[in-house]
């Protein structure tokens, strides 16, 4: 039987990497792999003691790295195979469109001190043997930075729902430093920790609301369930016992033209409230019945939280820094 061509298909969404502290290059793309994995005649024939395996190597100012783990490994799961998100940090999941076809989606991060152009190579050991495949990455410019804790936002606004109900687009990223024995953010098994916000609005002070709980043990330290909050919270693991969280969150305020989030971590040598200001935006009625409505939206202000050391603070175009160091009772 003639052996045939590998059918597979690229996509990106944005061919550019976002620049993180250390030269941390992050993909915020996603790459989908159209796999086909038909019978006997296809390279992508799956067979059971033959695991799929995906890695991938970066080249920098000629030198080509070592072979990195990319997505590994598959399992048997519904019409063929899926991957285990619990095999590559950054998530992977597979989609079945078609008979013995999937699509491959994973989100990758590269570490690299010095980029100007690379490349990735996927290898895949399929029935025939392996087949590697290259991609080129485009040409990323990258500085040092000083703060070691980011947050990111894809929005600077919200959007304003009927009863004025202030949605949030933004997220929010706060780097946890988790180390047994030294750290506020230590966890115990018998008491997880537990993010709340408040929202104080003319004076007063909202209850408090979850606002990403609970944790769990998972994978050498703890992540996110999802299920605790309803826009979403993820856990990405950055270091030796060093995380970083991403939670998407809703704010709802009939009245506000002056906010402020409280957010609390319980952790091992007790309760942290950090307070946060939230500027007032101008938002809109949206029931025409009452354009003289005077309500204001919400716009949640980038949150940087670390135990000490240097933050950086954005709001608008605006960049404020700040410098703090805060001690607990032992």
């Amino acid at each position: 039987m003639k052996e045939t061509e590998p059918e597979i298909k690229v996509f990106q969404i944005q061919p550019f990497f976002n620049c993180a502290a250390d030269y941390q290059v992050v993909g915020e793309d996603y790459t989908l792999l159209e796999l086909d994995v038909s019978g006997n005649s296809s390279r992508y024939s799956f067979e059971k003691d033959l695991w799929p395996r995906f890695e991938y190597k970066t080249r920098s100012n000629g030198k080509l790295s070592k072979t990195m783990l990319f997505c590994t490994p598959f399992t048997t799961y519904q019409h063929g195979f899926c991957v285990t998100k619990q095999s590559f940090p950054n998530a992977c999941s597979c989609e079945y469109f078609g008979k013995d076809t999937f699509r491959l989606r994973a989100n990758f991060t590269i570490r690299i001190k010095e980029m100007s152009q690379g490349q990735i190579s996927l290898t895949w050991p399929g029935k025939f043997g392996p087949v590697r495949y290259d991609y080129d990455m485009p040409e990323v410019k990258i500085k040092p930075t000083q703060p070691k804790i980011y947050v990111f936002r894809k929005s600077s606004y919200f959007t304003c729902a009927e009863d004025y109900q202030v949605l949030g687009v933004d997220y929010t990223l706060l780097e946890l430093d988790v180390s047994k024995g030294h750290s506020l953010y230590s966890y115990e098994k018998d008491r997880g920790p537990r993010f709340e916000y408040k929202i104080r609005s003319n004076g007063k002070l909202s209850e408090a609301k979850p606002f990403c709980t609970p944790f769990t043990d998972r994978q050498k330290g703890f992540c996110v369930t999802k299920q605790s909050f309803p826009n979403g919270c993820s856990c990405e693991q950055i270091g030796v016992d060093r995380y970083r969280l991403k939670a998407n969150f809703t704010v709802t305020a009939l009245e506000m033209s002056h906010g402020m989030l409280s957010l609390t971590w319980s952790g091992k040598r007790g309760a942290v409230l950090y307070d946060y200001d939230l500027p007032g935006v101008k938002t809109k009625p949206t029931r025409e019945e009452k354009p003289d409505s005077k309500t204001t939206g919400l716009r949640i202000v980038h949150i940087l939280a670390a135990v000490q050391g240097a933050g950086l603070l954005t709001t608008g175009g605006y960049l404020y820094f700040y410098k703090w160091k805060k001690e607990l009772p032992r």
